[in-house]
């Protein structure tokens, strides 16, 4: 298992007022924070609204996470 370092903030989950998520949000967050210099993202984690979600939000927050990153820095969910 490779062994991570660095700064690897936790990432707040965003939404819009309807309760959907928000992508372009999620895009200036990790665009922001990547540029920034950050070694990894770290989403759903206390920070970010998990257990207010069921597992489908989940996993559309994940999978939209990992397509926004897009291997620049490592995601850790």
């Amino acid at each position: 298992m490779k062994k991570f370092s660095g700064i690897i903030p936790p990432v707040s989950s965003t939404f819009h007022r309807d309760g959907t998520l928000d992508k372009k949000a999620m895009r200036e967050v990790a665009d922001f924070l990547i540029n920034k210099g950050v070694d990894g993202l770290f989403y759903l984690g206390t920070g970010g609204e998990f257990s207010q979600m069921n597992t489908a939000q989940r996993m559309a927050l994940a999978e939209e996470a990992v397509t926004i990153v897009d291997g620049r820095v490592p995601v850790l969910i």
